[in-house]
């Protein structure tokens, strides 16, 4: 035979002494000194071992030449510096870009492609041939394989040591899957390529993609332990299959054995590596069983090290360690020195029913202490939604915690202070270089920050992301207001918090005097800012005002406020009149007119930031698109169903004649 001359043959034969003796493969004839075995792969003759060892000789061949290239180039930059006189050599980790994701996703789906060419030509009927044509089998490895080389060649100019990456465990792997997949259809007599490795190099493009995903910390890592087990069976069983396939060379011991497929292999395998061993099938070839006691050893440590790694994850999540997970989606953070009555109230108002539909309600908390605070009873007592929270241990001064909380991502950072607990000066100063650390980390971050002295409030003015409040302040400020307008303190505390019928019922049943159940309706009741319906516009304050009294609701003020000043009302000068309707001091719109010398609401420009909403503006003032665009009302629940209602009422005209009626 003319192959048999060809230098890789030559080596082969020279460590390998053995004669050429064809085995015949069995078709009907029993008679026959054959193997009789499910494919003509099966035991065929000293040809396979030859063509296998060619292949696996030219992989060599390519590996020391690209070893070669890496450590040239490696002296050449290590010259290059020397001769530089450069007294520092900074080596800079490189970010997880885009193109890289792109790349490993790439890889995901080419490494699966090539590993179902790969069973699927375990089971090809047809006779291997000299000179065959290229199959659709090989087109999929062709263009696997030159996805699998640009990410090799961009990976090897993108490391610093060349010669570390060419010696590496994904170049290998590299280089044994691309070579065989091109050599095997254009050398003769050649057998299965080496593509069975890619799950191998599959798996590690899995774990740097799911650094982006941001799954929980515990089941990330359960995904990833299923997918490096079946990598490895996939793996092991494509070792054996090949080995056991071939058999022992000519000249070495052999023993007859049954019929063996990919599936089979695959059986094996999962048997060894989990110590269960139903010995129903065992290798019957020398190197095929050296392969059986290296998957034993590798299975035991296999699942003891995954098993480490779980329960270590899930230890560490009770003491507060891991990492927040999101789903790189936006959250709020929640951070300083706090009680557990603090965080109690706190997530009562944020996670309130009644603020169902809002946007804040999209966001998940990430709760950062100290020390780790129990949330189960909050979960226990439905004050949070499930997967709404999660808490753990560490500081926002900390550059680790930092990234553990995902502070890149993050919407709001609230830092709350204990007024109960050391010394108010410090925990102010505290607070404040938390917050430093929080913007240094996230630039666009908003910062509310708990401050326990009035005095501080002014480093507000110096940074501009910066949002302080002072409830000493508050108490202060509505202390005084109460002299001017007695009464705004009930009404403005019952405004700031959040009460749902079931806790206003369950409080009457506790006190049935008439007074209580009047403070209880108006305790219930909240502000709610909304839409103005485009059939409102035309018809005046009034008429609006008394449908949305028809329906339960008050209506307090319309205006052309934004989401970043929802009810900016204009400041008093002078106490309100005996007969005012409000608390506040209203705007006339006369005043406002004959100060535009206009004629009409219409026709006025949009108010200055300091008067974007008019308190009860009078009932002949009609609702322009041009001056309003929301409303401000008072109501015990929100009221964006009950407003689409009636708006449909003012088109048809039927809510209007009832209000107006």
């Amino acid at each position: 035979m003319v192959w048999l001359q060809d230098p890789f043959s030559k080596v082969f034969t020279s460590l390998f002494p053995v004669g050429y003796v064809e085995v015949p493969v069995c078709e009907d004839d029993f008679q026959k000194n054959c193997y009789d075995l499910p494919t003509p792969y099966h035991r065929l003759s000293n040809r396979n071992w030859h063509s296998t060892a060619r292949i696996l000789l030219l992989c060599l061949a390519f590996q020391i030449m690209l070893t070669a290239l890496a450590v040239i180039w490696d002296l050449s930059a290590w010259l290059h510096f020397v001769l530089q006189k450069k007294k520092t050599w900074v080596i800079a980790k490189g970010k997880y870009h885009v193109g890289m994701q792109i790349m490993d996703a790439l890889e995901i789906v080419s490494g699966f492609s090539v590993c179902t060419v790969f069973v699927l030509r375990t089971y090809e009927n047809e006779q291997p041939q000299l000179f065959r044509p290229l199959n659709d089998h090989d087109v999929v490895d062709f263009v696997a394989s030159c996805v699998f080389s640009i990410r090799y060649v961009y990976s090897w100019m993108r490391s610093v040591n060349k010669t570390q990456y060419a010696l590496s465990q994904p170049a290998v792997l590299d280089v044994l899957s691309v070579v065989s997949a091109f050599g095997v259809p254009l050398m003769p007599e050649s057998w299965l390529p080496f593509t069975f490795l890619r799950a191998v190099s599959t798996t590690a493009a899995m774990r740097r993609l799911t650094t982006i995903t941001d799954l929980p910390e515990v089941w990330e890592e359960m995904v990833l332990a299923i997918f490096e087990f079946l990598s490895m069976v996939f793996t092991f069983a494509g070792t054996i299959y090949i080995i056991e396939t071939l058999g022992n060379p000519i000249g070495w011991e052999d023993q007859e054995d049954e019929k063996l497929s990919f599936l089979r292999s695959v059986w094996f395998v999962v048997v060894t590596v989990s110590t269960v061993g139903y010995g129903d099938f065992s290798p019957t070839s020398m190197l095929g069983r050296l392969c059986g006691m290296v998957f034993i050893i590798v299975g035991v440590i296999f699942f003891g090290s995954k098993t480490n790694q779980i329960v270590a994850l899930l230890l560490s999540s009770k003491d507060g360690g891991g990492r927040f997970s999101n789903g790189r989606r936006a959250h709020i953070i929640l951070s300083g020195r706090m009680t557990p009555m603090q965080l109690y109230y706190f997530c009562l108002e944020f996670f309130h029913q009644e603020h169902v539909g809002q946007k804040k309600q999209e966001y998940s908390v990430c709760l950062l202490t100290k020390k780790v605070m129990q949330i189960k009873d909050l979960f226990s007592e439905n004050v949070v939604p499930l997967g709404k929270m999660q808490a753990l241990a560490g500081s926002v001064l900390q550059k680790g915690d930092l990234e553990r909380v995902r502070m890149s991502n993050a919407h709001v950072c609230f830092i709350l202070s204990d007024a109960q607990r050391g010394c108010m000066e410090e925990q102010d100063r505290d607070t404040l270089l938390r917050a430093l650390a929080v913007r240094k980390a996230n630039p666009k971050i908003s910062v509310l920050m708990h401050v326990l002295q009035p005095k501080n409030l002014e480093l507000q003015k110096v940074f501009s992301t910066f949002k302080g409040l002072c409830v000493t302040a508050l108490k202060e400020a509505f202390l005084s207001r109460t002299v001017v307008c007695p009464g705004i303190i009930p009404l403005v505390s019952n405004l700031a918090i959040s009460l749902d019928s079931k806790f206003v019922r369950k409080a009457k049943r506790h006190n049935k005097t008439e007074w209580f159940s009047l403070y209880m309706d108006g305790a219930a009741q909240e502000i709610y800012k909304s839409e103005i319906p485009s059939s409102f516009y035309g018809y005046t304050f009034g008429q609006v005002a008394e449908a949305l009294f028809n329906e339960g609701m008050l209506l307090l003020a319309a205006g052309t406020a934004t989401d970043e000043a929802p009810l900016d009302l204009p400041p008093s000068k002078s106490p309100p009149g005996r007969d005012s309707p409000s608390f506040l001091p209203p705007v006339s719109p006369t005043a406002r007119l004959a100060s535009f010398k206009l004629s009409s609401v219409a026709s006025m420009p949009p108010s200055p930031p300091s008067q974007r909403a008019v308190l009860f503006p009078g009932n002949d003032v009609r609702l322009v698109e041009r001056a309003f665009n929301c409303l401000y009302i008072i109501a015990p629940h929100n009221p964006v169903v009950a407003i689409r209602k009636l708006a449909g009422g003012f088109g048809g005209g039927g809510a209007l004649t009832d209000a107006s009626g």
